[in-house]
């Protein structure tokens, strides 16, 4: 009974070896960099109104105004903690995507205002606008992720955490969602 016992839980380990390495020889190099979209992201790219992979002024102007009357769900030109929820599972993918309600709601009084909102949606366009031309191209808003090995100093390289904590405290400035 033992013996069966041990042999079961060698079978196990070496089953769990074999997967793990598996794992890594089909998604590729541990080392290989993610492609994510900036905060916001997804609701910039709701404002490309004539598809050309870019959002210009105009286009900003009537998607932030069309991104508020969708959020403010009974009109009354304030979007509630409720409302904003409800809002950010369809503008952006999920409730825990970013940014978050605080991000717009400047007082912290649980409530934005339409003048909070587009103080909200200007700063994230002209974060995302990297090459200040006040067009946000859909290239701005990827943003290049290293993968968790490389970002917590375990990459192949032997780069260490200094190097790896100086280029993300570097990428950390460019925005405050």
């Amino acid at each position: 009974m033992k013996l069966k016992m041990l042999a079961a839980l060698i079978l196990l380990i070496g089953i769990a070896g074999c997967a793990s390495n598996d794992r890594k020889s089909r998604s590729g190099s541990s080392d290989q960099a993610v492609t994510s979209l900036l905060p916001g992201g997804a609701l910039l790219i709701g404002f490309d109104l004539n598809y050309d992979y870019q959002i210009d002024q105009q286009e900003l102007l009537t998607g932030r105004d069309r991104a508020f009357d969708s959020a403010d769900l009974n009109d009354d030109d304030i979007i509630n903690v409720s409302e904003y929820r409800q809002w950010q599972v369809k503008a952006m993918g999920a409730r825990s995507a970013r940014p978050h309600l605080v991000y717009f709601d400047r007082d912290f009084n649980d409530r934005v205002t339409q003048r909070e909102f587009t103080v909200g949606v200007n700063k994230m366009f002209h974060d995302a606008d990297s090459n200040s031309d006040s067009v946000v191209s859909y290239q701005e808003l990827v943003k290049i992720v290293s993968s968790p090995e490389r970002s917590r100093g375990n990459s192949k390289g032997g780069g260490g955490r200094g190097s790896d904590e100086k280029k993300r405290q570097g990428r950390g400035q460019r925005s405050n969602f």
